[in-house]
């Protein structure tokens, strides 16, 4: 038999619960991943931090992984954002398409290709010493996504290219330098580290506090584990749809024994100026405009 008495103690109780399971549910939600820290930039684009590199924990893995990928606006103007998967030597529908377009012996189809280049990104763990944006992240440990630029800064680092500079091995604890990490708004709101400097190489602090960093650290192998790539079928529909409309009919190039469709955007016009998607940061070439209306060239050329 149901305790009425017993219920009607714990109504308000149970109302309680019930509000806190409708807050939570109806709470927004966030798809950034909290493990990865992040500059963020002023209201002038630019942005400052010191952290510092650590060398990997698991053995026979270095400090910083690398994968590489993709990002580029199709013909559509739908993007493609997506891992290569030619990181695991495996197949890929981009890597397959560029060379195809590069075989092609068309400067169209070439500058096409050129617009979806392959990044290479890098991983690494890190202790942010100073965020000041953020001073709750000083003294954690995160993990940071970069590329070409900072790795440049890093490798400079460990192998200098002038005699008269002291090598350092800035992931070690002991004898690693901070880095002041400053991104200054470049062209086309593209970022800019060359402002970045180290700081004297000292140890992270005590062996007890190293050891209290060192257990905080992700296994950097997960962050490139075949589970964190999309299967070549994934990739291609994705390609698909980034390179075709199903509302629009329209030819398609033949190159070599296969077919790559191409389609002008629906919107961005020929005359479009922003910056192009893959040009890395130190990159000072801005395909995109050039990019959107070759897109049309190709398409009446096909038609022809």
């Amino acid at each position: 038999m149901v305790d009425i008495a017993a219920l009607k103690k714990s109504k308000n109780t149970d109302f309680s619960q019930l509000q806190a399971k409708v807050k939570e549910e109806l709470a927004p939600v966030s798809y950034a991943d909290n493990r990865f820290w992040k500059l963020e930039r002023d209201a002038a684009g630019n942005a400052s931090a010191t952290i510092r590199f650590l060398r990997s924990t698991e053995p026979d893995v270095p400090p910083y992984v690398e994968y590489l990928s993709y990002g580029f606006k199709g013909p559509t103007g739908n993007w493609y954002i997506e891992r290569c998967l030619k990181t695991l030597k495996l197949p890929d529908p981009v890597y397959e398409l560029n060379g195809r377009l590069y075989k092609s012996n068309n400067e169209t189809d070439k500058l096409i290709a050129k617009n979806q280049r392959l990044v290479t990104n890098y991983i690494s763990n890190i202790l942010v010493v100073n965020d000041p944006k953020h001073p709750e992240k000083n003294g954690h440990v995160y993990l940071f996504k970069y590329g070409n630029q900072i790795h440049k800064i890093i490798t400079d680092k460990i192998a200098p290219t002038f005699e008269d500079e002291e090598p350092v091995n800035v992931f070690c604890y002991w004898d690693g330098a901070n880095l002041k990490l400053r991104m200054k708004n470049g062209e086309n709101n593209r970022p800019n580290y060359l402002s970045s400097t180290w700081e004297n190489p000292a140890p992270i602090g005590t062996d007890e506090y190293i050891q209290t960093i060192a257990s905080a650290q992700y296994n950097l192998s997960d962050e490139i584990a075949p589970s964190k790539f999309k299967t070549y079928e994934e990739l291609k529909k994705r390609l698909d749809y980034v390179y075709n409309d199903s509302s629009m009919v329209t030819p398609a190039a033949k190159l070599g024994n296969a077919e790559v469709p191409f389609k002008a955007p629906k919107s961005a016009p020929a005359s479009a100026t922003a910056p192009a998607a893959t040009a890395p940061a130190d990159d000072d070439e801005n395909y995109e405009e050039y990019f959107n209306s070759l897109i049309e060239k190709r398409k009446q050329e096909l038609d022809n």
